[in-house]
């Protein structure tokens, strides 16, 4: 990419919204890695590999498709339910996300005190499973292919759910 097509995509980008397409991501990762070509052919410290290197593989489908994944579910759904989400890609660096902003404070807590933390954040844990083991919610208890646990056919009361959407 030229330099100058590289320095007028890096400069155009609103760095406050995300990738709507993958085609701008490409496009963004291609402009860092000729606007900085010097830092770009340093080799990275923890995987040994140049950084050019690094950014080629995160344009790769699988990996873009990953990292898509998030902000193509958000565009899906009415914006009144975002608040509801997890911030993150996936649902494994939402939980990082939650538990540092649990344990934030941590390193000033006297250690009786974490141990009743970490109880209750653990019995927490155990009673959100629990209450999805035992208490199905509205798309568990749809069948798939017709039907649901012990070749039932599963019913959803229609006039319930109709209740709780406002």
């Amino acid at each position: 990419m030229p330099i100058q097509t590289a320095r007028r995509i890096l400069k155009d980008m609103d760095y406050s919204t995300p990738f709507a397409q993958r085609l701008h991501f490409i496009q963004a990762l291609a402009a860092l890695s000729a606007a900085y070509a010097d830092e770009a052919s340093k080799i990275a410290p923890g995987p040994n590999r140049k950084v050019r290197e690094l950014l080629w593989g995160a344009a790769s489908a699988d990996r873009l498709e990953w990292y898509l994944n998030n902000t193509r579910a958000r565009r899906c759904m009415k914006s009144s339910h975002h608040s509801m989400l997890h911030v993150g890609t996936s649902s494994n660096e939402a939980l990082h996300r939650e538990i540092n902003a649990w344990f934030r404070e941590t390193q000033q807590i006297h250690q009786a005190t974490l141990k009743l933390k970490l109880f209750i954040l653990q019995h927490a844990k155990l009673l959100s499973h629990n209450a999805a083991m035992y208490h199905h919610t509205i798309f568990s208890t749809q069948p798939s292919h017709g039907t649901g646990k012990g070749g039932q056919s599963a019913r959803v009361d229609l006039a319930a759910v109709e209740s709780l959407v406002p």
